[in-house]
């Protein structure tokens, strides 16, 4: 689909995003989202303040508006990254997503191909190979393990950070 300033693609099972079905459905999209901090991008305001016109037009002017409950006793909360999150909160994630896709602020988060990952496992196993070579004592060997998880989780925060790349960590 072509949305403003981007062309989005469904996901593929590919790299780290397997496993899923889309048998029985004909027409299934899916894409990854990237959440931001919610008070970013929400602004809430209870029913009884829209009824009692305690609500500025300058507040809701341009803006997408959603209806929906946030009370405890009637839906629970989904965990997401930026913690739990009721249904119109994480809405409100996916459209806001979308329009900054369309206007160009943001870019598609895809998930990384499979020869990139097979590069990413090489690059560790190199690294923690020499590693090992050089320091073979048997207290070093901590040292190695972290340097290993800690070049690993840099690598996939700076390809999600700069190039909208999803590694799976694990």
């Amino acid at each position: 689909y072509n949305l403003g300033l981007q062309k989005i693609s469904s996901l593929k099972a590919e790299g780290a995003y397997q496993g899923f079905s889309d048998e029985g459905f004909d027409y299934i999209f899916q894409v990854l989202i990237d959440y931001q901090p919610t008070d970013q991008i929400i602004a809430k305001v209870s029913m009884r303040d829209v009824i009692e016109q305690n609500v500025s037009p300058e507040m809701i002017r341009d803006k997408v508006i959603l209806i929906g409950r946030m009370d405890q006793s009637m839906a629970s909360p989904r965990e997401t990254p930026y913690g739990a999150m009721y249904n119109v909160e994480m809405r409100a994630q996916v459209i806001s997503y979308l329009i900054d896709l369309g206007e160009g602020k943001r870019q598609l988060l895809q998930p990384a191909v499979w020869w990139l990952y097979n590069f990413l496992i090489l690059i560790t196993a190199v690294f923690s190979s020499f590693l090992g070579w050089r320091f073979p004592s048997q207290r070093d060997r901590l040292f190695h393990i972290l340097c290993s998880i800690t070049i690993l989780w840099l690598a996939c925060y700076l390809m999600i950070l700069w190039q909208s790349l999803w590694f799976a960590y694990v």
